[in-house]
C-alpha cells in the first residue's frame, strides 16, 4: 500500500509542475480534454464502419468476434 502512495505522490508532483504551464493558457487546456476523446471517438466510429460493425452496440456481433479473435 505505501508503494502506490508513493507512486502516486510522485506523479502528482511530476506531472503538476509538468503540464502547470497549460493553467495560465485556458484554450489549450480545453483543446486536450475535449479534443483527443473526440478523435479517439472519430477513430473508433470510422474504423467500426469500415469493418461493418455498428459501433454503439458492437452488432453484428459475429464479424465483432471474428476480428477480435485475430
Amino acid at each position: 500500500m505505501a508503494a502506490e502512495w508513493l507512486t502516486s505522490a510522485i506523479l502528482i508532483a511530476v506531472l503538476t509542475t509538468g503540464f502547470g504551464h497549460f493553467e495560465t493558457v485556458r484554450p489549450w487546456t480545453f483543446l486536450w480534454i475535449f479534443a483527443l476523446p473526440t478523435l479517439g471517438a472519430v477513430f473508433h466510429v470510422i474504423w467500426c464502419r469500415r469493418h461493418g460493425i455498428n459501433p454503439l452496440t458492437a452488432e453484428t456481433r459475429d464479424r465483432y468476434e471474428q476480428l477480435r479473435r485475430r
